[in-house]
């Protein structure tokens, strides 16, 4: 009997397993889903290969990158992010930090009032 209950359990985790995954594969990758992964403490590479490997549909407005930021999102699975986006997304994104940052724009480019610097590259 015993026997016969643990069988029964082992078989409704698996399909339970089983429900989880397609319902994973069909519903594609936001926000929300980067920052469970980072705060669950999933390898940045892991992170990163999920998100080129998935249907994504991420929110890069200004306030979504903020966001990111704020909850601790990498750099690296931002870009990742950035390149998974449409490039309709990707140009929003774009615009959203010129104009984030217009306001310190300056004649030797844009300076922030801190001790950080921000780096940009073209590629």
């Amino acid at each position: 009997m015993q026997l016969l209950k643990l069988t029964g359990l082992m078989t409704a985790l698996l399909l339970s397993g089983t429900i989880l995954t397609a319902q994973q594969k069909n519903s594609p990758l936001t926000n929300n889903d980067v920052v469970k992964m980072v705060k669950s403490g999933l390898p940045e590479a892991t992170i990163v290969n999920t998100i080129v490997t998935s249907d994504t549909q991420f929110d890069l407005s200004s306030a979504g990158l903020q966001a990111l930021s704020q909850s601790g999102v990498s750099g690296k699975v931002v870009r990742a992010m950035l390149a998974a986006a449409s490039p309709e997304d990707g140009a929003a994104a774009n615009r959203a930090v010129r104009d984030a940052l217009a306001a310190y724009q300056g004649p030797d480019g844009v300076r922030l009032g801190s001790a950080a610097w921000l780096v940009t590259a073209r590629c």
